[in-house]
């Protein structure tokens, strides 16, 4: 799983907002709960330079069973080097509630990951990418389950212009389409209904 290292002094201070407080409950959540706290660090260099203190923060948003996991450790003898250093408390924390396979299980979701007729790419975005960094898979084979997750309309539309050949550009593609699309139904949205209606038929 890769993580933020504690960045080297270089960014002006920025205040950067917490992420949620991660309980352990959900092992898909590790990974974004890691990662707004390795923002945070980069954007709060100065306040964030000592490994230690990375873990004491990160320490003070877990809750629940996560919690108690890292009272665990601070009261045991060899955990000197996790409370230490931020990549191995990261590597840690993810033995311990992340998920078991993590390239399968997001593989799994981007095969069933669709986007609805009516949905937003911006959503489907983010929500592919979440998995796409962790599931092992080549560019090839993203652009394919990206591909097969888009609705119809949008599908239709790229493939009269011809389909881009990388995820970056197919995704930002669709998403100026699906842009164009919305920004065409808010001005007249009988007119988008209707020909929504009659190609679905």
């Amino acid at each position: 799983m890769p993580m933020y290292a504690p960045p080297q002094p270089s960014l002006p201070k920025i205040k950067a907002h917490a992420p949620e407080p991660y309980d352990g409950t959900d092992p898909r959540g590790l990974r974004p709960f890691l990662l707004k706290l390795g923002m945070a660090f980069q954007l709060n260099p100065q306040a964030f330079a000592d490994d230690r203190i990375c873990v004491l923060y990160a320490g003070s948003l877990l809750t629940g069973a996560a919690l108690s996991w890292f009272e665990s450790i601070q009261a045991a003898t060899g955990f000197e080097l996790v409370l230490g250093n931020w990549q191995a408390f990261c590597n840690e924390l993810a033995s311990t509630f992340g998920e078991p396979n993590p390239d399968f299980s997001a593989q799994h979701r981007l095969f069933r990951l669709r986007m609805p007729n009516d949905g937003r790419v911006m959503a489907f975005n983010t929500e592919f990418q979440i998995d796409a960094p962790t599931s092992g898979l080549g560019d090839a084979a993203l652009c394919m389950l990206y591909w097969e997750g888009l609705p119809w309309r949008l599908q239709n539309e790229i493939t009269r212009a011809g389909r881009p050949r990388g995820l970056a550009q197919l995704q930002n593609y669709a998403q100026r389409l699906d842009r164009a699309y919305w920004e065409q139904r808010d001005r007249n949205p009988t007119r988008t209904r209707t020909t929504t209606s009659t190609a679905t038929a």
